[in-house]
């Protein structure tokens, strides 16, 4: 066989590539210079809990724009509710990080102190989550500082300079299960951990207006479930975004994350094979109550909660009212796991089940 003949047969030899979870355009390449499998690293490892191609171009545009590199996770997509809506959007709110980035390249960013924190407080928070008739009422106990305070550094005119923090206090600051008054799982798991990014982030701003000005991070959303955001990706117009009937048909098209697409090494044309039959595909008309939602896994071997969680909403949003309990008691065991594994997740199925019961 000649050179010749291997090298076209080696061409046209398939490389097999996971379907994304979220539909890839081919213009994020251009915006972005990412291709099907750095977009599938984006969406599955760097921000999981993005639900959107939007939201992701959204990230994605910021971090441009401000010379971030997205796999260090500089921000968050963070789901936020929009009343005038009434639904949830993502938005896209700085991590510590991305705060700590901006400080050190002024170039005079001059450290910090030990974290300070207040003396600790026990109390009992209580609330109601579920829906309906799966109402229950859940009380946490949980011990936390009652306040951080944190200072840092700057040289100024060859001075080092301290610039203390405000205090910051856990109560005004933690973040919700829902609409109730329960801490999510992050903060009731790190009270001191998040409390403390809080306090970094505003002795930073104090520090550095004119870079930071009034840029909150993630960790604050907190209580302000409606602060609200409106960042358009500037490399995309928004007659190039895809609208949301046009992601859902094209979702509709792709395999599922399960199936495996083909891309030909010469012509370079996707081809899929047999997909696999989706979960929702397999809800039973006559006993819905009956059906199991199974959890898949990612490329990394992590389990996909989001699929999860998506899947056990429709599952329950279409299921009779007297079916709902045996449904949601016999996916205890997964939801359990979720809720250690991916406190996201956990909050966003614990959201759902703190709004008003779709009938």
């Amino acid at each position: 066989m000649s050179d010749q003949q291997v090298t076209a047969q080696d061409k046209k030899q398939q490389v097999a590539v996971a379907a994304p979870r979220i539909p890839y355009d081919a213009r994020v390449e251009k915006a972005y210079g990412l291709d099907r499998g750095a977009w599938n690293v984006i969406c599955d490892s760097v921000w999981p809990s993005a639900k959107t191609f939007e939201g992701v171009t959204l990230a994605l545009a910021y971090c441009k724009a401000r010379k971030l590199d997205p796999f260090k996770r500089p921000i968050h997509i963070v789901p936020i509710w929009n009343a005038k809506l009434k639904k949830e959007v993502e938005t896209v709110w700085p991590g510590i990080g991305e705060l700590r980035t901006t400080a050190n390249r002024t170039g005079d960013y001059g450290g910090n102190d030990p974290c300070s924190f207040g003396e600790d407080i026990t109390e009992v928070f209580t609330g109601e989550t579920g829906r309906g008739d799966y109402r229950q009422q859940v009380t946490k106990q949980i011990t936390f500082p009652d306040w951080a305070q944190f200072t840092v550094y700057k040289i100024v005119q060859g001075e080092r300079v301290s610039f203390p923090g405000p205090k910051v206090y856990w109560l005004e600051t933690y973040a919700t299960m829902g609409k109730t008054d329960l801490p999510n799982s992050m903060w009731e798991t790190r009270p001191r951990g998040q409390l403390e990014k809080c306090a970094e982030a505003a002795a930073l701003r104090r520090a550095y207006p004119e870079e930071l000005g009034s840029q909150y991070i993630g960790e604050e959303v907190g209580r302000s479930g409606t602060v609200m955001r409106d960042i358009t990706p500037a490399s995309m117009s928004e007659a190039d975004v895809p609208t949301r009937k046009a992601l859902a048909m094209q979702q509709a098209a792709e395999a599922p994350q399960s199936a495996i697409e083909s891309i030909d090494g010469e012509s370079g044309e996707i081809v899929s094979e047999e997909p696999s039959t989706h979960a929702s595909e397999a809800v039973s008309a006559t006993n819905l109550s009956q059906q199991q939602i199974h959890v898949t896994f990612l490329q990394d071997g992590g389990p996909n909660w989001i699929k999860f969680v998506d899947d056990l909403i429709a599952l329950l949003e279409t299921t009779p009212a007297e079916q709902r309990q045996e449904i949601i008691k016999r996916h205890e065991p997964a939801i359990l796991n979720m809720s250690e594994e991916d406190p996201n997740q956990d909050n966003r199925f614990s959201s759902w089940l703190s709004g008003p019961l779709k009938k």
